[in-house]
């Protein structure tokens, strides 16, 4: 008689069915693989004696089963044993809503795409949070001699958007001359002062910077500028003193 004698198994495997696609498997704390896209998992070689086995996946709660491995056998876990249950993910923190901050004259009135937004204090600011974001037409319409205005802004979520507004105010005045005047309009804001004379070659244009000093004259009835370069002018108008704290109000931020 022949006797063949075969080795005694000395370790076990695990061959597990129907998981979680792509959770991870640890035995004992230590990586083994990710579960195939089927939900198939197998591995061999592993020691006798009681295991902890554990899958996880990103979304899920850990699974965590207690198995008892013998040499020369598989545990066997099925899917009702590995299935991994979701959780629900944090939402994500309410962005806040975009801020429009608009800074120009007192008492303006702000219109967003066609629609009243209320109106600039006394400090000539006004915040809008009420506004959905994306782009919009902005228009700010101040009392006379200021020129309606009109401009693009975009909004967006948690954002401060404080667009800057160039206001024109167009002050019908008369220019006094050594010999006699002319009428025309001054027209002050985006940084520059300009007289459009109605006929002559009285008209001209410079920037605010090259101001020099403005101030009452003729009790109150007229007002002057003084621009770099010697230039002195004298205005007459029915609103001079308006008009000559418009200028100053130009001038304290340009």
């Amino acid at each position: 008689m022949v006797f063949k004698l075969l080795p005694a198994p000395t370790v076990a495997a695990l061959v597990i069915a129907g998981a979680t696609p792509l959770a991870e498997v640890s035995l004992d704390g230590k990586p083994l693989g990710k579960v195939e896209q089927d939900g198939s998992f197998s591995r061999s070689n592993i020691q006798p004696g009681r295991r902890t086995v554990r899958l996880r996946k990103e979304g899920f709660k850990l699974k965590e089963l207690q198995r008892e491995f013998v040499a020369g056998e598989s545990v066997k876990l099925s899917a009702n044993e590995v299935a991994l249950e979701s959780v629900a993910l944090p939402a994500a923190p309410a962005m806040a809503p975009p801020r429009l901050i608009v800074q120009t004259v007192a008492g303006a009135h702000i219109i967003i795409d066609g629609q009243p937004y209320g109106q600039t204090g006394p400090n000539g600011r006004l915040e809008i949070t009420t506004a959905p974001p994306g782009e919009h037409t902005l228009e700010v319409v101040a009392n006379k001699p200021y020129d309606d205005y009109k401009q693009k802004v975009t909004l967006s979520p948690g954002n401060d958007t404080k667009p800057k507004i160039a206001l024109l105010a167009s002050m019908p005045v008369e220019h006094t001359h050594r010999f006699g005047s002319c009428s025309g309009a001054l027209v002050v804001g985006a940084d520059r002062i300009k007289y459009v004379a109605s006929g002559g070659n009285d008209s001209f244009d410079h920037p605010l910077s090259s101001v020099k000093k403005v101030s009452s004259e003729e009790s109150g009835k007229a007002f002057s500028v003084d621009i770099a370069g010697a230039k002195h002018f004298v205005f007459r108008a029915a609103e001079a003193a308006e008009d000559l704290k418009i200028i100053q109000t130009a001038l304290a931020h340009k």
